[in-house]
């Protein structure tokens, strides 16, 4: 019997009931059996969880726009969408079909092009206090000094659909001897309307890391403004460390937190996220 599909601001006339219950039971296997219901309110979700809920329903069509990631307003409206515009069932995407992309970006080298955009963007006024210099401005020789320092592996995000970088992924302070090494990220893109091709990228990155070293662990070190958001983080990593009150920006005081992710428990999440992620044409 389908989830009875009730109190739906109908975005689209479209109504497809299998649809709607194959995005259930493919959130519901990442989240719990009663994680999603139709009127459920986007607002409601955490940014992994809204992330994961685009990816499945963009399957048989194109990604699912920053604009109506904007206006619709419930889980119902969104399958509607994707039920309508699309060719094949949500949730039932096709396999990858290489190995470090899924079907919106992929991993690429990092390259001497890409060196201006993320100097850019490290040193850009409004946002450069929640890189690595914490406001400070360094020269770009400076900045390009540091850029692989203490890295183990990096990788530039790049959609299929677009030729600019998304922005930058990167593993550093690697103890092998410990088997544990750290991970950040940095968006490039200007796109004001991000619908979670940066958390494809930190996928794909940390799928790379346990497949190609003995890691135990993978550290993440975020504020707490960037660690709320995340609230179904606690599904996959540990809070093993919170700095309290240890980031200050004018009147802004901010804990950080320190979150490792273990090989044992990435193996499970990953095992029923990665079939969800699709892969390059």
């Amino acid at each position: 019997m389908g989830v009875a599909r009730t109190d739906l601001a109908v975005w689209l006339a479209d109504k497809d009931q299998a649809s709607f219950d194959e995005v259930v039971r493919s959130f519901g296997n990442v989240f719990g059996p009663e994680s999603l219901q139709p009127h459920t309110r986007l607002s409601e979700l955490d940014a992994i969880q809204k992330w994961l809920l685009w990816r499945i329903c963009e399957y048989g069509t194109s990604h699912v726009p920053p604009e109506l990631a904007a206006s619709v307003g419930s889980v119902g409206d969104l399958v509607d969408w994707a039920s309508v515009r699309g060719g094949s069932s949500p949730g039932s995407p096709p396999p990858l079909a290489q190995p470090w992309s899924t079907s919106r970006v992929r991993l690429r080298p990092l390259l001497a092009d890409d060196v201006a955009a993320l100097y850019e963007a490290s040193v850009e006024p409004t946002l450069n206090y929640r890189w690595r210099f914490r406001g400070s401005t360094p020269s770009i020789g400076a900045f390009q000094q540091v850029l692989f320092q203490d890295v183990l592996a990096q990788f530039i995000v790049q959609r299929h659909d677009e030729a600019e970088p998304t922005g930058l992924v990167t593993s550093y302070n690697f103890k092998p001897e410990a088997g544990h090494v750290y991970i950040g990220f940095q968006r490039t893109s200007r796109n004001v309307e991000p619908s979670g091709e940066m958390l494809d990228g930190v996928f794909l990155l940390i799928e790379y890391l346990f497949a190609n070293w003995p890691i135990r662990k993978v550290y993440a070190e975020l504020p707490d403004y960037n660690f709320y958001p995340l609230g179904s983080l606690g599904r996959i990593g540990t809070v093993e460390g919170c700095f309290k009150a240890h980031l200050v920006r004018g009147e802004q005081v901010s804990d950080l937190f320190t979150i490792a992710i273990y090989r044992e428990a990435w193996a499970s999440f990953a095992g029923l996220v990665r079939p969800l992620l699709g892969g390059a044409e």
